[in-house]
């Protein structure tokens, strides 16, 4: 099954509600062109190096891939979600993105990396942990 496959995008439904015309911001996925040029692999970012999932994949090519093959707004299936690359990527991109995984471990990590957190609550948390547990730490 083919990256294309898994893109359901909604413009398919805006299509037809607007007699047969694809909206100018969306792209026809109809006629999409494969990708024309090499799409380099770059390191991975921080929301990446928080694990080491051993089915990690260069975020630079799955970004490129939804870019390409999807619309914003667009829902995107990642059957085998591992690292969560495809999820991450998608969110970014504006896209409706199911992730699922048979291990546990991959819909954890997942999770972990789209979590939304208020940086200032845990910032204050940090610093009420750090005061609680200073002295015992410095006398080891």
């Amino acid at each position: 099954m083919s990256f294309r496959a898994v893109c359901i995008t909604w413009g398919y439904f805006r299509k037809w509600r607007n007699g047969g015309k694809m909206p100018d911001e969306l792209k026809d996925l109809d006629n999409l062109k494969p990708i024309d040029h090499a799409v380099v692999a770059k390191p991975h970012t921080p929301v990446y190096k928080m694990h080491r999932y051993f089915a990690r994949r260069p975020w630079s090519v799955f970004r490129a891939l939804i870019e390409h093959y999807s619309n914003p707004g667009s829902i995107v299936l990642d059957p085998f979600c591992g690292g969560g690359v495809t999820v991450v990527e998608g969110l970014r991109l504006g896209r409706k993105v199911i992730g699922v995984d048979i291990n546990p471990l991959a819909t954890f990590i997942t999770r972990c990396e789209v979590l939304t957190c208020k940086l200032d609550e845990l910032e204050k948390e940090f610093k009420r942990i750090e005061a609680e547990v200073k002295d015992k730490i410095n006398a080891i």
